[in-house]
């Protein structure tokens, strides 16, 4: 009996060492607390969660390019890099439930881990003590697009799918874990909602690309607003606006159907002013009259003019520049520049401008100073707003590179 009591006892302190060991964590493996310890390492985890992009372009992972009949190789199973099987199983009906072709919905194309990754990120990434203010906030709103994009590309191919709103915690109940696809409006709503943030977090997304070396392929954000319009271009086709094809297709929870049965119209509302973006006038940065007649033609005017015929629209000439001034390719410094174009221009009509959100658009942008002149009028005048494009930027000193002025 004694020998007994040994035993159990030696048995109770093994198991109580054993647990001490397990708990501690070996010094090789990486925890969602060391990925977001310092600046570096909460970089890669933004790497991680651009890793998880689709590859629209590659016509194995794009059922839309080959697996219709615009385009027919003469060979469709190739073998190795090229081998479009996917594709020709598709065009030909095979598609099944067992082992789907174009598959993101699990396997390694699983769109949904690209969702998981970014919950992650979005939960972590205010522990990163080495960030500044605009470098988190850029960060942030790439992740809220790609996270977007993500379950955007999820709706294309699948429709009513779970949001996936936050992770799931290891240790929940089980009916905690149960997740439900969303009805088609709600996964719109939700998707349009994440762009939003991105869209207007201040300090967030560049408007373009500056280190074209190192961060060429980053999120921008005329790229969050082309991906809004698309969003709710899908949501406003007849595949998911008023779709009876799925009238019988119903939510368990109360059994109404995914798809909204009625066409609503407003959705194409939403979808053209996503499309046109949020003006509501065009005008153009207008040359003086002595530069006019010695070219023959204003640049910025024709731009605007080539612009407006893809909206169907019509540009409307609310600036006059009310004195000549030296060409801005002869002064380089952007003080010269300011000083150049200050009180250059006037609103022909404040009461076209009162209240109006407008769209400036100019030929070249080096500085800056001229758009920001215009613009100032403009606001003066009463513009609820200026947006402003341009065709060409000059590259600046800090690209690295020395361009002429424009």
């Amino acid at each position: 009996m004694k020998k007994l009591y040994v035993l159990l006892l030696t048995a109770v302190m093994s198991l109580s060492s054993c647990s001490d060991y397990l708990d501690v964590i070996p010094d090789n493996i990486t925890t969602i607390d060391m990925a977001f310890n310092n600046r570096a390492n909460a970089k890669k985890y933004l790497s991680t969660c651009y890793s998880f992009l689709p590859f629209v372009y590659d016509t194995r992972n794009n059922a839309a390019i080959m697996s219709g009949d615009d385009v027919c190789p003469y060979q469709m199973k190739f073998t190795g890099w090229w081998d479009l099987t996917n594709a020709w199983e598709l065009a030909r009906g095979g598609q099944n439930s067992n082992n789907p072709y174009f598959n993101y919905w699990s396997g390694d194309q699983n769109k949904f881990r690209g969702v998981h990754e970014c919950n992650i990120f979005l939960a972590n990434i205010d522990k990163v003590p080495d960030m500044s203010y605009a470098e988190r906030n850029r960060w942030i709103a790439e992740v809220y697009t790609l996270k977007a994009y993500y379950l955007y590309w999820l709706f294309l191919h699948y429709g009513p799918i779970p949001l996936l709103d936050k992770n799931i915690n290891i240790n929940s109940e089980l009916s905690e874990m149960t997740q439900y696809r969303e009805k088609v409006d709600d996964v719109v709503d939700y998707i349009v909602k994440l762009l939003d943030e991105a869209i207007n977090i201040d300090q967030g997304l560049p408007l373009y690309i500056t280190a074209t070396t190192t961060e060429l392929g980053r999120i921008t954000l005329p790229a969050a607003y082309c991906i809004k319009a698309k969003v709710l271009l899908t949501a406003a086709s007849p595949l998911f606006n008023g779709n009876t094809d799925y009238a019988n297709f119903l939510d368990p929870r109360d059994n109404q159907p995914f798809f909204n049965q009625e066409k609503s119209m407003k959705k194409w509302q939403c979808a053209a002013e996503a499309c046109y973006g949020e003006f509501d006038l065009v005008t153009w940065v207008p040359v003086s009259r002595k530069r006019l007649r010695r070219r023959g033609y204003d640049q910025a005017e024709l731009l605007a003019r080539a612009a407006c015929r893809v909206w169907q629209a019509e540009p409307k000439r609310l600036l006059r520049k009310n004195r000549h001034t030296p060409a801005q390719s002869g002064l380089r410094d952007a003080s010269q520049r300011r000083d150049n174009v200050l009180a250059a221009y006037e609103v022909l009509d404040p009461a076209m401008v009162a209240g109006h959100r407008i769209l400036l658009i100019d030929d070249i942008c080096t500085t800056g100073a001229t758009l920001r002149e215009c613009a100032r009028v403009l606001r003066e005048a009463g513009a609820a707003e200026v947006m402003c494009a341009v065709a060409a930027r000059t590259p600046s000193e800090k690209d690295g590179k020395t361009g002429k002025s424009s």
